[in-house]
């Protein structure tokens, strides 16, 4: 049976495959409980498994000719004062 590895902040470090009777504990501070859902990196709360929180992908930098192109255009399109 498959089994993860939860530390003592509740974060799935590690999976295993135990037949559940072979002698063996986790490592100090850990608990194991069985796989489910789960899976490294998630986190095990009130005996539920919890997906990790996708990162915020930030907008990449423009390169120099997609900043000329905009500045260009936003110039072009401008109104201009003496109209």
């Amino acid at each position: 049976m498959l089994y993860a590895i939860v530390d003592s902040e509740g974060l799935v470090v590690n999976s295993i495959e135990w037949d559940g009777s072979t002698e063996w504990k986790p490592p100090a501070g850990c608990s194991i409980v069985p796989q489910g859902n789960g899976g490294i990196g998630w986190s095990y709360v009130d005996g539920e498994f919890v997906p990790p929180v996708a990162p915020i992908e930030e907008a990449p930098e423009p390169t120099v000719t997609e900043a000329l192109v905009t500045a260009t255009t936003t110039e072009a399109l401008a109104p201009s004062i003496e109209e």
